[in-house]
């Protein structure tokens, strides 16, 4: 059951797993490809001393493959009552996890999502159900199906929120699928309860481990987290601590607790780049994730995972991921930023969308065959046709690298109409 794929075909030649072959199909296509031009916190073109998001995908991959070593090591028998765990679908789940993350990070989900629902399609767009519908509908493996044809297994290990979309409840706010989706969203779930497979909770926590620690480490290194402060400053620390619980409610005391074990304070002087400096930088990250990573428990639970991770560890997590929000996400600069990332997403969608009933020949050769290939119904499931030009508008502009995004905001407003040599995006 956990082998078996949403269009069959599998091959009996293949000396790999299903998990193995699934791992291989994700890091070779062109939508992991993609996100080495997207942003995780700042745009890649800053540097490569700040993760993009394909850096922080393979990083969430490798972490999810230890994390599923570990557990398969140190609980073997709650691995058995819960049918089995394979470290290569939660490392193909971590490639996969972020491959619905459209150009110029979380501000353009939020804009994708009120500009589609302003159009009619009510589950406007969301990062999570985003990753499950390339996996399932948009990557291109056969002329015959859409999407990948993953296994049960591995589509099931990217349900970070495995239930669809809601007008209502808790399940309007963050999602695992559209309702474009729902055979795929059901083959995945078949026969499982409603929480998380062992091997999405695993994905999940390689994510906040993989990105807690690594911005942390960023964005010191770049001298936006000012680690000498926060050795010595006490207000500055009280400053900090009062903000996470705000944001978390966690107590002061617990985020005290947190602060001492958690940061690295060797680092008492702005970074340096120094051989010194550097392998202390790399110490520090080695032996955080190496602790996280030991310190999961998995035990089961009528017949379902309990996946626990010690508070204090949770509460470190928080903290790290509190000191990017503080000196990073939440400064003017980055917000200036937003503004303008938030215009040329509006000015992309109404072009395209203006595009997708008058000038087809604008949009990718791609997108022209999902709307009227013989493909249509399986990738876009009940949508009418306006929802259908909808959905295949913020396809379009999720696919696009940060670059790709600006440069198509120019040609599509005549500020810049490139030229006709150009090789043509996605």
């Amino acid at each position: 059951m956990r082998d078996e794929r949403r269009h069959g075909l599998i091959k009996r030649d293949d000396q790999r797993s299903a998990g193995a072959s699934d791992r291989d199909r994700i890091l070779h296509s062109s939508a992991l490809r993609r996100l080495a031009g997207v942003t995780q916190v700042v745009a890649p073109e800053e540097g490569h001393v700040f993760h993009n998001r394909l850096t922080h995908s393979l990083k969430v991959g490798q972490i999810g493959r230890r994390l599923a070593e570990h557990v398969q090591t140190r609980f073997p028998d709650a691995v058995r009552a819960l049918g089995g765990l394979d470290p290569e679908v939660v490392e193909a789940a971590g490639f996969a996890h972020d491959l619905g993350h459209p150009p110029f990070g979380h501000v353009t989900e939020k804009e994708l999502h009120r500009l589609c629902r302003e159009q009619g399609l009510d589950a406007g767009y969301e990062g999570n159900a985003q990753s499950f519908r390339i996996l399932a509908k948009l990557a291109v493996r056969s002329e015959n199906y859409a999407g990948l044809n993953l296994s049960r297994a591995t589509l099931n290990a990217v349900l970070k929120y495995p239930w669809q979309y809601a007008s209502i409840g808790k399940h309007r706010k963050k999602w695992g699928a559209y309702p474009e989706e729902k055979d795929d969203f059901e083959f995945a779930r078949r026969n499982t309860h409603s929480d998380r497979t062992l091997e999405a909770e695993l994905m999940n926590f390689a994510d906040d481990v993989a990105y807690s620690i690594h911005d942390a480490e960023d964005f010191y290194r770049a001298g936006l987290i000012p680690m000498e402060f926060l050795v010595s400053d006490g207000p500055e620390i009280d400053r900090v601590i009062k903000r996470v619980q705000e944001r978390t409610g966690f107590t002061q005391q617990q985020l005290v607790v947190a602060w001492e074990s958690a940061l690295p304070f060797a680092f008492d002087r702005r970074y340096t780049g120094t051989a010194t400096h550097r392998s202390a930088v790399r110490s520090w990250t080695s032996q955080m994730i190496q602790r996280y990573v030991q310190a999961v428990d998995v035990s089961v639970n009528d017949g379902r995972p309990a996946f626990t991770v010690p508070a204090n560890i949770r509460h470190e997590i928080e903290l790290l991921k509190g000191l990017t929000w503080e000196y990073v996400i939440e400064s003017p600069t980055l917000a200036t930023q937003q503004m303008g990332h938030r215009k040329i997403i509006r000015g992309l969608f109404e072009a395209y969308l203006e595009a997708v009933s008058t000038r087809p020949a604008v949009l990718p050769p791609r997108f022209q065959d999902y709307l009227s290939g013989a493909l249509a119904d399986q990738v876009y499931g009940p949508l009418d046709q306006k929802q259908r030009q909808v959905r295949t508008v913020a396809d379009i502009i999720a696919n696009m690298t940060d670059t790709e995004a600006l440069r198509m905001y120019r040609r599509l407003h005549g500020f810049s109409p490139g030229s006709l040599a150009e090789i043509a995006p996605m």
